[in-house]
């Protein structure tokens, strides 16, 4: 003998069914239709400037620019209608372009000092920053105090981890720490390696460059201390600020209700594998 439910659960059942049914159906309307509106907008030529750290952004090995972050960045401008050119330069370069109005936008971490003369957009991917050691996750410092007799290597020019550990100057100049600048991040992995240094102080996306050098180790973890958005600045010095920004915001809120980006807000792999390039080494 088969068992039935109540009537009334089997019409509230179905009732449910259709209703998720027709909501699936009218968030798939209104972001297509919020997609094809985008790509009905006039043209807007933009240009966005960027600068090497791989695999977000990088030069590929026949010249080209790609990294995850780049070619998220070219879909939402494909997507809204937006022919947008990224230029690549050396990091200092790139921000004084950016600062002076001689480009619309720049893929950079959200910098303080950029807020005063520009607009971050919606759309953001978290730079995670902290310390690499071949130790348990636990027993990797992060105070002040146990920082007391390491040896770290940091790349030139960060200055993260004197923001996380205000007092780390100071810890230097009394010996009670010993840090050592490295012009590149391969410089750095290479004291790293010839244990040179106790600890790294980088992010943890440089298990790129890890993979890159074909140095495995299942001892080397990486604790992340701070984490702050990178994505994509606007500036207000050139006139087409409010536009670039209002379609930025819109197609990267669409591909975000349409699950195409992952956790982090980068184009899923499926979108990703047809234009991504990698990067060769650096030197």
């Amino acid at each position: 003998m088969m068992l039935l439910a109540p009537r009334n659960s089997w019409t509230s059942y179905l009732s449910s069914l259709v209703s998720a049914v027709g909501l699936i159906s009218i968030i798939l309307y209104v972001a297509e239709s919020t997609a094809q509106n985008q790509m009905e907008l006039p043209q807007l030529k933009v240009s966005i400037a960027a600068f090497d750290f791989p695999p977000m952004a990088h030069r590929a090995a026949n010249g080209a620019v790609s990294g995850r972050a780049v070619e998220t960045v070219r879909e939402f401008c494909e997507a809204s209608n937006m022919q947008c050119e990224i230029l690549f330069y050396p990091a200092a370069r790139a921000y004084r372009e950016f600062e002076s109005g001689g480009v619309d936008a720049l893929l950079s971490g959200k910098v303080g000092r950029l807020e005063q003369c520009c607009s971050f957009a919606d759309w953001y991917y978290p730079f995670r920053a902290g310390f690499i050691a071949d130790r348990p996750v636990d027993d990797i410092p992060e105070t002040e105090e146990e920082l007391h007799g390491e040896r770290i290597v940091m790349i030139g020019g960060w200055r993260s981890a004197y923001s996380y550990f205000p007092n780390l100057a100071e810890l230097e100049t009394a010996n009670k720490v010993q840090i050592t600048q490295s012009n590149s991040i391969v410089a750095a992995i290479n004291m790293y390696e010839s244990d040179r240094v106790t600890l790294f102080w980088g992010s943890d996306a440089f298990d790129w460059h890890f993979n890159k050098l074909s140095l495995s180790n299942d001892k080397r973890n990486f604790r992340a201390l701070m984490s702050f958005p990178a994505g994509m600045f606007v500036t207000r010095l050139r006139e087409n600020h409010d536009e670039i920004l209002h379609r930025f915001n819109q197609v990267f809120k669409t591909y975000k209700d349409l699950g195409n980006l992952d956790e982090d807000n980068i184009l899923i792999p499926d979108l990703l594998k047809d234009t991504y390039q990698d990067a060769p080494l650096p030197e």
